[in-house]
């Protein structure tokens, strides 16, 4: 596995956990710093309500207001507590908890510790959450450094090959189609004749959107449902990002993966271009390139602004993987990272 993958992997498997571990950690000082300055020497009594005052806190929250006066040997101490119970009125008797070291230190708890003690579990949660996310994430990406399943006892490690090396497959060209909110793709070759394509015959606001991928070589045609999009991030990083739609009811990068469909990102030697090598039960099957929108050469020397775009690609692939890899740059243009799975 290349450097780029290796860094991608850490920040994406480790996502959680690094937005966890801390937020559990940061809970937990807190939780003990509650538990600590909570007294522990709480003794129950009884205080007569003199006044009460229903508001809304900050929160939008009823509140009731007490100002009460009990007795602690024989000297009366006058405090305040905020209770949701809004029947309860003046001349009315509640049950309380003072400290038996200051008697100003009120509650309607006995145990005031109990809010630390909660804060302190949650805070352990959450490490444990992030950890757990973290550690299965990064069982599953090693499992992905084989090309399986497995068959017949072997395990397929992924082949790259150089540019040079790719390039010598046929050259093939990616580009978008739609019109309004049917998307469409089409994949060409030099002579712009149609190879495969992807048609959205379809559009659901909610649920799948219903595609029609053409093989134009064998003349087949089948028929996909294709999910929205759901992507999530943390703290706004881009290797973090982790994004899929639904191919026939499955996770897309699953439903690659499953088919013993590899890819590696490298992101550093084309910039601004990503490309992505693409291996076929650990054989190497193509290189994909971001194309502007004029994505076939000759068009692409007419004009001086050339951006990289997600809907558009330049593809060198062995000719009996043409769907494999069509179908990688078809996941491309629904997701929001760039960086493959």
């Amino acid at each position: 596995m290349n450097t780029d993958n290796k860094l991608i992997r850490f920040f994406r498997n480790t996502g959680p956990a690094r937005f966890l571990v801390p937020a559990g950690l940061f809970i937990i000082i807190f939780g003990i710093i509650m538990f600590l300055l909570s007294p522990n020497d709480m003794i129950e009594t009884e205080a007569i309500v003199t006044n009460s005052d229903i508001s809304y806190n900050i929160n939008n929250e009823v509140e009731n207001n007490l100002d009460i006066t009990f007795e602690v040997d024989g000297v009366i101490h006058n405090n305040t507590l905020s209770l949701s119970d809004t029947t309860i009125s003046v001349g009315d008797k509640i049950k309380i908890y003072y400290s038996e070291s200051d008697p100003n230190v009120i509650s309607n708890m006995k145990d005031s510790n109990l809010v630390g003690i909660i804060l302190i579990v949650a805070g352990a949660v959450l490490i444990v959450g992030g950890i757990y996310s973290a550690v299965k994430n990064i069982k599953k990406d090693k499992a992905l450094d084989y090309n399986g399943p497995v068959e017949e006892g072997r395990e397929f490690k992924t082949e790259t090959k150089t540019e040079e090396e790719a390039k010598k497959n046929q050259e093939y060209y990616f580009r978008y189609v739609g019109k309004g909110v049917k998307m469409a793709f089409i994949l060409e070759d030099k002579d712009r004749n149609p190879v495969y394509e992807a048609r959205m015959t379809k559009f659901n606001l909610i649920g799948p959107c219903i595609y029609e991928f053409t093989n134009h070589e064998y003349g087949t045609k089948t028929e996909h449902k294709i999910g929205h999009t759901t992507t999530s991030e943390y703290n706004n990083e881009l290797f973090s990002t982790n994004s899929y739609f639904k191919f026939d009811g499955t996770n897309c990068w699953d439903y690659f993966h499953s088919k013993g469909l590899r890819v590696q990102t490298d992101f550093t030697s084309k910039l601004p271009k990503l490309v992505y090598n693409v291996s076929n039960r650990g054989s190497f099957i193509g290189r994909v390139e971001t194309s502007s929108m004029y994505v076939h050469e000759e068009d692409e020397e007419n004009h001086k602004i050339n951006i990289p775009n997600k809907y558009y690609y330049r593809a060198w692939i062995d000719e009996n993987n043409i769907e494999n890899v069509f179908l990688l740059m078809f996941i491309l243009t629904q997701v929001e990272q760039p960086l493959a799975r």
